[in-house]
Protein backbone atom coordinates (compact mmCIF):
# COMPACT_ATOMS: atom_id res chain seq x y z
CA UNK A 1 0.00 0.00 0.00
CA UNK A 2 1.55 3.84 -0.68
CA UNK A 3 2.72 5.62 1.93
CA UNK A 4 -0.11 8.53 2.55
CA UNK A 5 1.69 12.24 1.62
CA UNK A 6 -0.13 14.41 3.72
CA UNK A 7 -0.21 18.16 3.35
CA UNK A 8 -1.13 20.18 7.11
CA UNK A 9 -2.93 23.09 6.30
CA UNK A 10 -2.56 26.01 9.58
CA UNK A 11 -3.83 29.65 8.92
CA UNK A 12 -4.16 30.94 12.37
CA UNK A 13 -1.70 33.69 13.15
CA UNK A 14 -1.38 32.94 16.95
CA UNK A 15 0.66 29.87 18.74
CA UNK A 16 -2.28 28.54 21.15
CA UNK A 17 -3.78 25.24 21.75
CA UNK A 18 -4.76 23.89 18.12
CA UNK A 19 -0.89 24.93 17.32
CA UNK A 20 0.28 22.26 19.74
CA UNK A 21 -2.14 19.42 18.42
CA UNK A 22 -0.89 19.76 14.90
CA UNK A 23 2.75 19.69 16.58
CA UNK A 24 1.98 16.37 18.53
CA UNK A 25 -0.13 15.09 15.34
CA UNK A 26 2.80 14.99 13.16
CA UNK A 27 5.15 13.02 15.94
CA UNK A 28 2.54 10.95 15.98
CA UNK A 29 2.37 10.42 12.01
CA UNK A 30 6.00 10.89 11.22
CA UNK A 31 7.10 7.30 10.57
CA UNK A 32 3.52 6.09 9.00
CA UNK A 33 3.62 8.76 6.30
CA UNK A 34 5.45 11.44 4.06
CA UNK A 35 4.16 14.94 6.05
CA UNK A 36 4.13 18.82 4.44
CA UNK A 37 2.72 21.98 5.60
CA UNK A 38 1.72 25.47 4.64
CA UNK A 39 1.30 27.45 8.50
CA UNK A 40 1.13 31.40 8.39
CA UNK A 41 2.79 31.29 11.65
CA UNK A 42 6.50 30.97 11.34
CA UNK A 43 7.30 29.83 14.76
CA UNK A 44 4.25 26.68 13.84
CA UNK A 45 6.70 26.39 10.36
CA UNK A 46 10.23 25.89 12.59
CA UNK A 47 8.61 23.74 14.81
CA UNK A 48 7.24 21.27 12.73
CA UNK A 49 10.23 21.01 10.37
CA UNK A 50 12.39 19.98 13.74
CA UNK A 51 9.76 16.91 13.25
CA UNK A 52 11.04 16.45 10.24
CA UNK A 53 7.88 17.58 8.17
CA UNK A 54 8.36 20.16 5.08
CA UNK A 55 6.85 23.09 6.05
CA UNK A 56 6.17 26.40 4.14
CA UNK A 57 5.38 29.57 5.75
CA UNK A 58 6.03 33.45 4.57
CA UNK A 59 6.83 35.86 7.32
CA UNK A 60 5.30 38.92 5.51
CA UNK A 61 1.96 37.39 5.01
CA UNK A 62 1.60 37.28 8.80
CA UNK A 63 -0.30 40.30 9.07
CA UNK A 64 -0.98 40.37 5.05
CA UNK A 65 -5.38 39.25 6.36
CA UNK A 66 -7.04 36.20 6.13
CA UNK A 67 -8.35 36.68 2.48
CA UNK A 68 -4.90 36.16 1.10
CA UNK A 69 -3.90 33.41 3.66
CA UNK A 70 -6.88 31.54 2.38
CA UNK A 71 -5.59 32.21 -1.77
CA UNK A 72 -2.10 31.06 -0.52
CA UNK A 73 -3.71 27.61 1.38
CA UNK A 74 -5.41 27.14 -2.18
CA UNK A 75 -2.19 27.79 -4.11
CA UNK A 76 -0.62 25.47 -1.96
CA UNK A 77 -2.78 22.65 -2.29
CA UNK A 78 -2.51 22.49 -5.71
CA UNK A 79 1.79 22.95 -5.79
CA UNK A 80 1.79 20.05 -3.34
CA UNK A 81 -0.24 17.65 -4.81
CA UNK A 82 1.65 18.37 -8.39
CA UNK A 83 4.93 18.16 -7.36
CA UNK A 84 5.29 16.06 -3.94
CA UNK A 85 2.40 13.78 -4.96
CA UNK A 86 -0.10 14.59 -1.61
CA UNK A 87 -3.11 12.70 -1.70
CA UNK A 88 -4.45 14.44 1.72
CA UNK A 89 -4.76 17.38 2.93
CA UNK A 90 -5.99 18.31 6.53
CA UNK A 91 -7.31 21.38 7.75
CA UNK A 92 -6.48 22.36 11.57
CA UNK A 93 -8.40 25.19 12.28
CA UNK A 94 -11.62 27.32 11.17
CA UNK A 95 -10.82 29.34 8.13
CA UNK A 96 -9.15 26.46 6.75
CA UNK A 97 -11.97 24.35 6.04
CA UNK A 98 -11.63 26.23 2.65
CA UNK A 99 -9.26 23.95 1.32
CA UNK A 100 -11.86 20.84 1.50
CA UNK A 101 -13.26 21.86 -1.98
CA UNK A 102 -9.73 22.22 -3.22
CA UNK A 103 -8.75 18.17 -1.73
CA UNK A 104 -11.57 17.24 -3.60
CA UNK A 105 -11.21 18.66 -6.87
CA UNK A 106 -7.63 17.63 -6.35
CA UNK A 107 -8.42 14.10 -5.86
CA UNK A 108 -7.16 13.98 -2.12
CA UNK A 109 -9.08 12.99 0.69
CA UNK A 110 -10.06 15.57 2.57
CA UNK A 111 -9.43 15.71 6.57
CA UNK A 112 -10.06 18.21 9.34
CA UNK A 113 -9.90 18.71 12.67
CA UNK A 114 -12.01 20.79 14.81
CA UNK A 115 -10.88 22.07 18.43
CA UNK A 116 -13.99 24.11 19.23
CA UNK A 117 -17.22 23.97 19.92
CA UNK A 118 -20.10 25.98 17.65
CA UNK A 119 -20.31 28.69 20.48
CA UNK A 120 -18.36 31.87 20.21
CA UNK A 121 -17.01 33.40 23.06
CA UNK A 122 -17.96 37.06 23.79
CA UNK A 123 -15.61 39.70 22.17
CA UNK A 124 -15.45 43.27 21.29
CA UNK A 125 -17.69 43.81 18.54
CA UNK A 126 -14.53 43.68 15.70
CA UNK A 127 -13.11 40.48 16.87
CA UNK A 128 -16.08 38.74 17.12
CA UNK A 129 -17.31 40.01 13.49
CA UNK A 130 -14.56 38.22 12.49
CA UNK A 131 -14.88 35.45 14.28
CA UNK A 132 -18.92 34.50 13.24
CA UNK A 133 -17.20 35.25 9.75
CA UNK A 134 -15.40 32.56 9.92
CA UNK A 135 -17.64 30.32 11.51
CA UNK A 136 -20.07 31.04 8.35
CA UNK A 137 -17.15 29.54 6.26
CA UNK A 138 -17.09 26.57 8.32
CA UNK A 139 -20.46 26.05 8.15
CA UNK A 140 -20.59 26.68 4.53
CA UNK A 141 -17.31 24.06 3.66
CA UNK A 142 -16.83 21.27 6.14
CA UNK A 143 -19.22 19.19 4.66
CA UNK A 144 -16.71 18.59 1.78
CA UNK A 145 -14.57 16.76 4.01
CA UNK A 146 -14.94 13.01 3.89
CA UNK A 147 -13.73 13.22 7.88
CA UNK A 148 -13.63 15.49 10.55
CA UNK A 149 -11.52 14.51 13.74
CA UNK A 150 -13.15 15.88 17.01
CA UNK A 151 -10.87 16.13 19.58
CA UNK A 152 -13.64 15.09 22.13
CA UNK A 153 -17.51 14.15 22.07
CA UNK A 154 -18.49 17.24 23.50
CA UNK A 155 -16.93 18.41 20.44
CA UNK A 156 -18.06 15.78 18.33
CA UNK A 157 -21.96 16.02 19.70
CA UNK A 158 -21.93 20.05 18.66
CA UNK A 159 -20.85 19.75 15.41
CA UNK A 160 -23.29 17.28 14.54
CA UNK A 161 -25.88 20.40 13.77
CA UNK A 162 -23.96 21.26 11.02
CA UNK A 163 -22.25 17.95 9.84
CA UNK A 164 -23.42 14.11 9.33
CA UNK A 165 -22.60 12.22 11.91
CA UNK A 166 -20.81 9.69 9.38
CA UNK A 167 -18.53 12.48 8.49
CA UNK A 168 -17.19 12.72 12.53
CA UNK A 169 -14.87 10.95 14.04
CA UNK A 170 -14.02 11.51 17.98
CA UNK A 171 -10.55 11.32 18.62
CA UNK A 172 -9.56 12.68 22.43
CA UNK A 173 -6.62 14.75 22.16
CA UNK A 174 -3.72 12.73 24.03
CA UNK A 175 -0.20 13.19 26.13
CA UNK A 176 2.71 12.64 24.32
CA UNK A 177 5.30 11.63 26.59
CA UNK A 178 4.01 10.98 30.48
CA UNK A 179 5.77 12.12 32.81
CA UNK A 180 7.55 11.12 36.20
CA UNK A 181 4.47 12.07 39.16
CA UNK A 182 6.30 14.72 41.22
CA UNK A 183 3.29 16.01 43.60
CA UNK A 184 3.93 16.89 47.29
CA UNK A 185 1.05 18.21 49.27
CA UNK A 186 2.11 21.03 51.08
CA UNK A 187 0.55 21.15 54.88
CA UNK A 188 -2.05 24.02 55.20
CA UNK A 189 0.03 26.16 57.02
CA UNK A 190 2.29 26.54 54.20
CA UNK A 191 1.29 28.97 50.96
CA UNK A 192 -0.51 26.60 48.57
CA UNK A 193 0.39 27.39 44.89
CA UNK A 194 -1.94 27.84 42.58
CA UNK A 195 -1.52 27.96 38.39
CA UNK A 196 -3.35 28.73 35.69
CA UNK A 197 -2.14 28.45 32.37
CA UNK A 198 -3.66 29.59 29.10
CA UNK A 199 -4.35 32.37 26.75
CA UNK A 200 -5.23 35.45 28.86
CA UNK A 201 -8.40 36.37 27.25
CA UNK A 202 -11.47 36.70 29.36
CA UNK A 203 -13.23 33.64 28.80
CA UNK A 204 -10.55 31.59 29.83
CA UNK A 205 -11.86 33.19 33.23
CA UNK A 206 -8.44 33.67 34.97
CA UNK A 207 -10.56 36.70 37.22
CA UNK A 208 -12.73 33.73 38.63
CA UNK A 209 -9.35 32.56 40.57
CA UNK A 210 -8.02 36.14 41.68
CA UNK A 211 -12.22 36.64 43.25
CA UNK A 212 -11.98 33.75 45.03
CA UNK A 213 -8.37 33.94 46.21
CA UNK A 214 -9.16 37.53 47.93
CA UNK A 215 -12.35 35.98 49.28
CA UNK A 216 -10.02 32.48 50.83
CA UNK A 217 -7.66 35.25 51.81
CA UNK A 218 -10.19 37.59 54.26
CA UNK A 219 -10.87 34.27 55.77
CA UNK A 220 -7.17 33.43 58.21
CA UNK A 221 -8.14 29.87 58.61
CA UNK A 222 -7.88 29.06 54.93
CA UNK A 223 -4.89 29.22 54.43
CA UNK A 224 -2.30 31.42 52.66
CA UNK A 225 -2.28 31.34 48.58
CA UNK A 226 -0.31 32.40 45.76
CA UNK A 227 -0.78 32.23 41.99
CA UNK A 228 1.02 31.93 38.68
CA UNK A 229 -0.42 33.05 35.48
CA UNK A 230 1.65 31.57 32.23
CA UNK A 231 0.25 32.98 29.07
CA UNK A 232 -0.19 35.76 27.23
CA UNK A 233 -3.00 37.46 25.34
CA UNK A 234 -5.03 41.27 25.60
CA UNK A 235 -6.01 40.35 28.75
CA UNK A 236 -3.01 40.58 30.94
CA UNK A 237 -3.34 44.40 31.39
CA UNK A 238 -6.92 44.16 33.19
CA UNK A 239 -5.99 41.16 35.14
CA UNK A 240 -2.90 42.74 36.38
CA UNK A 241 -4.83 45.28 37.69
CA UNK A 242 -7.51 42.84 39.10
CA UNK A 243 -4.40 40.97 41.10
CA UNK A 244 -2.88 43.62 43.16
CA UNK A 245 -2.77 42.99 46.51
CA UNK A 246 -2.65 39.20 46.08
CA UNK A 247 0.35 37.10 45.70
CA UNK A 248 0.08 36.74 41.64
CA UNK A 249 2.71 36.33 39.48
CA UNK A 250 2.48 36.78 35.69
CA UNK A 251 5.23 34.78 33.89
CA UNK A 252 3.85 35.20 30.11
CA UNK A 253 3.98 32.90 27.31
CA UNK A 254 6.05 29.99 28.15
CA UNK A 255 6.63 27.26 25.25
CA UNK A 256 7.30 24.77 27.98
CA UNK A 257 5.23 25.04 31.37
CA UNK A 258 7.06 21.78 32.46
CA UNK A 259 8.50 23.50 35.42
CA UNK A 260 5.40 25.23 36.22
CA UNK A 261 3.15 22.27 36.88
CA UNK A 262 6.18 20.70 38.99
CA UNK A 263 6.00 23.66 41.12
CA UNK A 264 2.19 23.82 42.13
CA UNK A 265 -0.05 22.48 44.47
CA UNK A 266 -3.32 22.81 42.57
CA UNK A 267 -4.24 23.66 38.88
CA UNK A 268 -7.27 25.25 37.69
CA UNK A 269 -8.77 26.07 34.41
CA UNK A 270 -11.85 27.95 35.06
CA UNK A 271 -13.00 28.85 31.90
CA UNK A 272 -16.53 29.57 30.81
CA UNK A 273 -15.61 27.93 27.19
CA UNK A 274 -15.95 27.41 24.33
CA UNK A 275 -13.57 24.60 24.77
CA UNK A 276 -12.88 21.36 22.69
CA UNK A 277 -10.20 19.97 24.78
CA UNK A 278 -8.32 21.51 26.54
CA UNK A 279 -4.25 20.20 26.79
CA UNK A 280 -3.38 22.42 29.50
CA UNK A 281 -5.84 20.45 31.37
CA UNK A 282 -4.72 16.84 30.06
CA UNK A 283 -1.05 18.31 30.73
CA UNK A 284 -1.67 18.91 34.41
CA UNK A 285 -3.60 15.91 35.07
CA UNK A 286 -0.75 13.87 33.64
CA UNK A 287 1.78 15.53 36.06
CA UNK A 288 -0.49 13.84 38.80
CA UNK A 289 -2.16 17.05 39.83
CA UNK A 290 -4.97 18.23 42.19
CA UNK A 291 -6.96 19.88 39.34
CA UNK A 292 -10.15 22.05 39.85
CA UNK A 293 -11.94 22.66 36.52
CA UNK A 294 -15.20 24.73 35.21
CA UNK A 295 -18.13 22.14 34.26
CA UNK A 296 -18.01 22.31 31.13
CA UNK A 297 -19.10 19.40 29.12
CA UNK A 298 -15.53 18.73 28.08
CA UNK A 299 -13.95 19.01 31.59
CA UNK A 300 -16.72 16.35 32.39
CA UNK A 301 -15.79 14.06 29.81
CA UNK A 302 -12.04 14.07 30.30
CA UNK A 303 -12.33 13.83 34.41
CA UNK A 304 -14.85 10.44 34.01
CA UNK A 305 -17.66 13.55 35.49
CA UNK A 306 -15.83 14.95 38.11
CA UNK A 307 -14.23 11.73 39.39
CA UNK A 308 -10.52 12.53 38.14
CA UNK A 309 -10.85 16.34 38.82
CA UNK A 310 -12.44 18.46 40.81
CA UNK A 311 -15.46 20.58 39.32
CA UNK A 312 -17.38 23.89 39.81
CA UNK A 313 -20.20 25.80 38.40
CA UNK A 314 -18.71 28.03 35.66
CA UNK A 315 -18.07 31.46 35.96
CA UNK A 316 -19.42 31.17 39.70
CA UNK A 317 -17.06 32.37 42.59
CA UNK A 318 -18.66 31.18 45.26
CA UNK A 319 -18.65 27.51 44.34
CA UNK A 320 -15.22 28.12 43.08
CA UNK A 321 -14.17 29.49 46.79
CA UNK A 322 -16.25 26.34 48.32
CA UNK A 323 -14.35 23.49 46.42
CA UNK A 324 -10.82 25.81 47.11
CA UNK A 325 -11.41 25.89 51.06
CA UNK A 326 -12.46 21.98 50.58
CA UNK A 327 -9.19 20.76 48.80
CA UNK A 328 -7.45 22.66 51.11
CA UNK A 329 -8.94 21.48 54.59
CA UNK A 330 -8.89 18.08 53.18
CA UNK A 331 -5.45 16.45 53.25
CA UNK A 332 -7.04 13.21 51.96
CA UNK A 333 -9.22 14.74 49.26
CA UNK A 334 -6.10 16.68 48.27
CA UNK A 335 -4.56 13.86 47.29
CA UNK A 336 -7.18 11.60 45.88
CA UNK A 337 -7.88 13.77 42.90
CA UNK A 338 -3.81 13.94 42.17
CA UNK A 339 -3.64 10.34 41.66
CA UNK A 340 -7.27 10.17 39.81
CA UNK A 341 -5.89 12.63 37.38
CA UNK A 342 -2.94 10.36 36.79
CA UNK A 343 -5.05 7.50 36.71
CA UNK A 344 -7.29 9.35 33.98
CA UNK A 345 -4.92 10.22 31.62
CA UNK A 346 -3.24 6.38 31.28
CA UNK A 347 -5.80 5.06 30.69
CA UNK A 348 -7.59 7.59 28.19
CA UNK A 349 -5.10 9.37 26.89
CA UNK A 350 -2.13 7.95 25.73
CA UNK A 351 -0.08 8.62 22.35
CA UNK A 352 -0.04 4.82 22.04
CA UNK A 353 -4.23 5.04 21.45
CA UNK A 354 -4.39 8.31 19.20
CA UNK A 355 -1.80 6.99 17.16
CA UNK A 356 -3.61 3.86 16.32
CA UNK A 357 -6.83 5.41 15.50
CA UNK A 358 -5.63 8.06 13.41
CA UNK A 359 -3.48 5.26 11.41
CA UNK A 360 -6.88 3.56 11.56
CA UNK A 361 -8.59 6.63 10.10
CA UNK A 362 -6.15 7.50 7.40
CA UNK A 363 -5.82 3.38 6.25
CA UNK A 364 -9.46 3.17 6.08
CA UNK A 365 -10.41 6.81 4.21
CA UNK A 366 -7.35 6.67 1.00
Amino acid sequence: MRRPAILLIDLNMFFGGGQVYLLQLAELLEQRADLFAFCINQKVADLLRERGVRAVSYPWALNAGKPLHIVLSLFFCLWFRLIHGVNVIWANGIPDIVTMPMARVLGCTAFATRHLTLEIETLDWYRGLKRRSAEMLYRAFAGFSHKIVCVSQAVGDDLTKIVSGRKLVVIQNWITSLPEPSHGYQPPHEVIRLLFVGRLQKYKGATTILEAMRRIEGNASSGRLSLTIVGEGRYREELESEAKGLNVTFAGFQPDPTPYYLATDIFVNPSIGPEGLPLVSLEAMSHGLTCIFSDLPVHKEITDDGRAALLFRAGDVDDLTRKLEGLLASRQMFEHYGRSARQQIEACHSARGARERYLSLILQST
